[in-house]
This record gives structure tokens, sequence and C-alpha cells, in this order.
């Protein structure tokens, strides 16, 4: 299942950089995360409110809180992650961005 999800990310992920110590360079799904709340001056889209400022983070390289995730122009720090594990394994990270500097 694992090498599935590494297949996906290599062909159809976005290039990350994790800055750290030494910054990494990972494969990983980002979108923008769909609020309910229609007062966000953004896009109306069939699921709701984008809220530009609010991203979705899914990869295998694991993230913490208060990393920082850069993708092209965008700077987005990890506000809450979660680990999804099938049998012992972590198959994938799940990760709630927020933009910096709003």
């Amino acid at each position: 299942m694992r090498a599935v999800l590494h297949r996906l990310l290599a062909r159809y992920g976005q290039t990350v950089t994790l800055e750290r110590e030494a910054p990494e360079e990972v494969r990983a799904f980002l979108q923008p995360l769909s609020g309910r709340d229609e007062t966000v001056p953004d896009q109306a889209v069939s699921l709701g409110m984008l809220d530009g400022r609010r991203w979705m983070y899914l990869g295998a390289a694991e993230v913490a809180v208060g990393e920082v995730l850069r993708w092209g122009e965008l700077s987005l720090r990890v506000r809450s992650v979660r680990r999804h594990a099938v049998g012992g394994a972590v198959l994938f990270w799940w990760a709630a961005l927020e933009q910096e500097g709003t």
C-alpha cells in the first residue's frame, strides 16, 4: 500500500521544501481547505468556501507542528498533524497548514 502512495506522490504530487536545519525536498499533495464560514472573502466552490490561508498536507514525509513548508511563493506553517497507519506501519501524514503572514 505504501508503494502505491509513493508512486502517486511521485507522479502527481507537488515538490515541497520542508524548512529544517537542512532543508528537505519531498513530494506531497497540497490543497486549500474548504471552510464552512462563508464570511471569508475568498472563492466559492461547490464544496463551500476556499480560504486561501488554510491548506492541507498529505504526504509520506513526517511533519511536525510549527514546521514550515514552502511551495513556490507560498510559506505554510503546520498547525496540526495526524498520522494514518495500516497495521503497525504509518501509511501517510495529514497536516492542517496556515499561510504565514496572514
